[in-house]
């Protein structure tokens, strides 16, 4: 059964927010906002995660975004349930730095912020329990345009041979980076190659030929 890449997302970053993995869910929410969506959840779980996401050391930064989101969360939780949640996520906050809009010029700024490391999504996976992680991979390599360390992580055996095979299904859109390229080679050459088939020497193929066709 299909599932709508909304409601995959959505669920990702559920699943991140219940696994305590703030920062992997508002890269995945924030994502969503991006796009366009302006579903409560998606604005009010933006908020949320981006505060669970405030560390020792680095808590303003994350307060002022939260701020910031928030407050353009307000007009879209009005009559609905998360019109309280909203108020309570508030509750102390800073005034927003900036009167400018949350909009995409904003969120293009966030979402760097956020992948301050190429492991923010991978850890969250870890964060995950055993069950989940297999659907996180999935959805991530469909779904979300940084879903690049994602992959390459379950291709190297991070998350057993499901999630290699799963990552290996559906990494043709990075296949001309060359950090993903070692992985598959590597896993090529792996003891456990046998267990990624038959995704493994497909890609290998596309490879191959791609390769060849560049002379």
């Amino acid at each position: 059964m299909q599932i709508d890449p909304t409601e995959a997302r959505l669920r990702v970053a559920r699943m991140f927010l219940r696994a305590r993995q703030p920062l992997g869910a508002a890269v995945v929410l924030a994502e969503l906002a991006r796009r366009g969506n302006r579903d409560p959840e998606v604005w009010c779980g933006l908020g949320a995660a981006l505060l669970g996401s405030r560390g020792a050391l680095v808590v303003k930064p994350f307060e002022l975004w939260a701020a910031r989101v928030l407050r353009e969360a307000e007009p879209l939780v009005f009559g609905t349930p998360f019109a309280q949640t909203r108020l309570e996520l508030e509750r102390g906050l800073p005034p927003p730095a900036t009167a400018e809009p949350m909009d995409a010029v904003a969120l293009d700024e966030l979402i760097p912020y956020l992948l301050v490391t190429d492991d923010v999504l991978p850890g969250a996976i870890d964060g995950l329990p055993a069950d989940d992680r297999m659907f996180a991979v999935m959805m991530l390599a469909d779904h979300s345009g940084h879903a690049l360390p994602v992959i390459r992580a379950a291709i190297r055996g991070r998350w057993g041979p499901p999630a290699a095979r799963a990552a290996l299904k559906r990494c043709g859109r990075f296949l001309d980076r060359v950090d993903l390229r070692a992985a598959i080679t590597a896993a090529g050459g792996s003891p456990g190659h046998d267990e990624l088939e038959p995704y493994l020497g497909h890609v290998l193929d596309q490879i191959r030929a791609h390769d060849a066709e560049r002379g």
